[in-house]
């Protein structure tokens, strides 16, 4: 609207009223550089591809005056890109464990409601370059979108950043951003799914109100599969389930080369997402069996991107996504038998509508009163540890305000009592492996990161 004004989507609003101290709706991103970056020149990239490009990063969710409730976005009067970047120092020695301590506190402190929701951190003194931390709230979108605005923040030249500067609204999109295939929050399997099931999703899509939530309903019905998964699965008893705590900690592994990756997995007829599944299992594994507990199978909350990849994000974002449950294989004895395992569930996972179903879902719960919503989403998160994210980032070096990035990694929410986010992320040649883990609950999120690093060597070794 001309003045700023425009209603909160149901499904955006939804995710304004699920934060709790335990598990706030954050987004989090992690960008590291290999040379110090020039703060003015940051904030000036900062400010033309967030606020500038799109109205949600200078605009705050308030109540609606409206009888049946609701949020309207409206802008900030007092919007200044300075009010959402903070600059400091990492503390030495400056190394990834530094880093890792930094992003473990930002996640348990919440964004501040009365500006708009989402704050860049521009740290200096990571080794002999900078880091960057973005924090998102999911009411501005899903994890697909915030995928790629953050790596729209990159360039594919050190000076083309410079070179826009002219420009109220560069517009790199997918493809000048280097994202390629990039499938935002979603495995491409699981993205080939909700492609090869359109004519299903159609019947969805257009969830307005709860009635609609029947067909569904009636959808889930004829797939027991989704039933069992859905409605009356639970989640073992392990060393990773119990009560959730408030402090979170952030860590990830070293980066391993991706065209390894890639030939183990041809050479046993597997993805590279197979292959990285299989080693997330694996490290669960060992990590469940080290504390005491039994190797059973632990499921997993894999979002969907709905978003076609071959065109820019609409200027007002918001949330368009699916979520499937996976299976990890931590039953499995061995590094092949949890790559097989990992395969077969994902070529289920391509002929089933599932994503169609708890696409319909989310946005009927959205109209829901909140506090119904949210122990729906209690009940129905409770079927996984948590959440896990696959992002094939730029195959090619990239460069925030000059400078080559080195590392990208971010994370998706937890909700309900999920303790365990994993998210998957390729970059320039490489794939690694960050971890979300609630304190309480994961005392050791160092050797689990230890346990999948050994995974991997296995795994590409096969």
């Amino acid at each position: 609207m001309a003045d700023g004004k425009r209603s909160v989507s149901a499904v955006d609003a939804l995710w304004l009223t699920m934060d709790t101290p335990e598990n706030l709706m954050v987004i989090e991103g992690v960008m590291t550089m290999a040379a110090p970056v020039d703060r003015k020149r940051a904030r000036s990239v900062l400010r033309r591809r967030l606020p500038d490009r799109y109205p949600v990063f200078r605009q705050i969710p308030v109540p609606s005056r409206n009888p049946l409730g609701g949020f309207n976005w409206v802008d900030d009067p007092d919007f200044d890109v300075a009010n959402h970047v903070v600059v400091g120092e990492l503390e030495q020695p400056g190394d990834d464990e530094a880093l890792q301590r930094y992003v473990s506190r930002l996640m348990s402190q919440p964004l501040d409601r009365n500006r708009p929701l989402w704050q860049v951190h521009l740290l200096d003194g990571y080794g002999g370059g900078s880091a960057m931390v973005a924090r998102f709230h999911h009411a501005l979108a899903d994890g697909t979108a915030l995928a790629r605005v953050l790596l729209e923040l990159t360039d594919d030249r050190p000076a083309a950043d410079l070179e826009d500067l002219s420009s109220s609204d560069p517009a790199p999109g997918p493809s000048s951003a280097g994202i390629g295939d990039l499938v935002g929050g979603a495995t491409g399997a699981v993205n080939d799914a909700v492609r090869g099931g359109l004519h299903t999703m159609s019947r969805l899509a257009s969830f307005a109100d709860p009635s609609r939530l029947s067909d569904a309903m009636n959808l889930v019905a004829n797939t027991p599969d989704i039933v069992n998964k859905l409605l009356l699965a639970g989640t073992p008893s392990s060393p990773l389930t119990g009560s959730v705590g408030v402090d979170k900690v952030a860590v990830w592994s070293r980066p391993h080369d991706l065209s390894a990756v890639k030939d183990a997995g041809a050479r046993v007829d597997a993805t590279i997402n197979d292959l990285m599944v299989a080693a997330v299992a694996g490290a669960l594994r060992t990590h469940v069996i080290d504390h005491g507990g039994a190797p059973h199978d632990l499921a997993t909350m894999v979002p969907v991107n709905l978003r076609p990849l071959d065109r820019p994000l609409p200027r007002d974002l918001g949330n368009r996504f699916a979520l499937v449950v996976l299976s990890l294989p931590v039953g499995q004895e061995t590094p092949e038998a949890r790559v097989r395992a990992a395969k077969t569930r994902m070529d289920q996972i391509k002929s089933s509508p599932e994503a169609a179903v708890t696409f319909g879902a989310i946005e009927a719960l959205g109209t829901l009163n909140p506090d119904l919503a949210r122990s729906m989403i209690d009940f129905f998160s409770a079927k996984a540890i948590g959440i896990t994210t696959n992002v094939p980032g730029p195959r090619r070096e990239r460069y925030f305000a000059g400078v080559p990035v080195t590392t990208v990694l971010g994370w998706a929410p937890s909700a309900g009592i999920q303790t365990l986010n994993e998210c998957i992320f390729s970059f320039d040649g490489t794939i690694r492996v960050g971890f979300k883990a609630d304190r309480d609950n994961v005392p050791d999120p160092h050797g689990l990161v230890h346990a999948f690093d050994d995974e991997m060597t296995a795994l590409i070794h096969l």
